[in-house]
């Protein structure tokens, strides 16, 4: 009988359970290999992470403990039910929406069950415990520490997903020597947007503010209008009715962050959606589009905020 679940299932998946170099894998028991519908392993030359590409009919954990922490981002929206997370120990339970993209970091050396009715679609990243550690301390030159803060929710990074998808390809498509190469940036660039995401205090990605203070929900309102030419302070200043030292006090107070730096998130949240809908359009069209007449500054800002350039964005989004 034909199953529908199997039509969701790309080309590219073109190994079973039973194929993968990874004895945990082996090890499985039946009724776990009976909920994977399909399935792709590449392991990284220097044993670090390994990446997979899972189909499975429900939630599956086999209770095994490892010194690992995985990423995983859903590639399908059709699941029945959302996932459901729990750390029994630590008191930690959540939900992972079941939305395109969305990602979910697990800790694998704490006990945690997930539970869900897919099929769920998912690249799965599997980085070792360890080196994880190490490089959150050396790439934030010692400032920055794996914290349990990212395993408490689900989140939406673009940048996250972009990394772990070119990381994908790059295990599909490419030679040894060329993953030796490339791979270890990949994974910095990993790390660097969990440093980030780890430091945030607000949900993941840009949210068009609901503010109630009227001046600066004026200024707000001015913003996303215009976002796609210049700003002077004393302009935004005059909108919201207030002089220029205290309107930027009172921007920042209200709304979280500085006049500027809004400016910037609202011109990059207009650039991401451009790159996706109009796919034909240049990038350096899109950047004069949201206000940056300079496209390698636009190419600066937009890989600092979102993590990845914007022709990346656009190719593994």
């Amino acid at each position: 009988m034909h199953d529908p679940r199997q039509a969701c299932i790309p080309n590219v998946l073109s190994k079973g359970v039973d194929s993968f170099i990874d004895a945990r894998h082996r090890a499985c028991p039946g009724w776990v290999k009976d909920r994977i519908i399909g399935a792709d392993f590449f392991q990284a030359p220097d044993r670090t992470h390994h990446v997979v590409e899972y189909i499975v009919s429900e939630s599956v954990t086999n209770g095994q403990l490892t010194d690992e922490i995985t990423i995983s981002v859903l590639l399908n929206d059709s699941a029945n039910s959302e996932l459901q997370v729990n750390y029994a120990d630590d008191g930690i339970r959540f939900s992972r929406r079941n939305r395109r993209g969305e990602v979910l970091i697990k800790d694998e050396s704490l006990k945690n069950t997930c539970e869900g009715d897919g099929p769920f679609h998912s690249l799965m990243l599997y980085v070792n415990r360890t080196f994880l550690r190490h490089r959150f301390e050396e790439l934030s030159n010692g400032k920055a520490h794996w914290n349990d803060s990212l395993l408490r929710r689900s989140h939406d990074d673009d940048g996250l997903i972009v990394l772990i998808r070119q990381l994908f390809h790059l295990h599909t498509h490419h030679d040894h020597d060329h993953l030796l190469l490339a791979g270890p940036d990949l994974m910095d660039g990993i790390c660097r947007r969990l440093i980030t995401m780890s430091g945030e205090k607000t949900d993941d990605g840009f949210k068009e503010m609901q503010i109630e203070n009227l001046p600066i929900k004026r200024v707000i309102e001015y913003i996303n209008d215009n976002y796609h030419r210049s700003f002077s302070r004393n302009e935004l200043a005059d909108v919201a009715g207030l002089n220029s030292s205290h309107f930027a006090r009172r921007f920042r107070q209200i709304a979280g962050c500085s006049p500027t730096n809004y400016v910037r998130l609202v011109r990059i949240q207009r650039a991401k959606e451009m790159l996706l809908k109009q796919i034909d359009l240049p990038v350096v069209n899109v950047a004069s589009c949201c206000g940056y007449f300079d496209a390698s500054h636009f190419q600066r800002e937009f890989r600092e905020l979102v993590g990845t350039t914007p022709q990346n964005f656009r190719r593994f989004r």
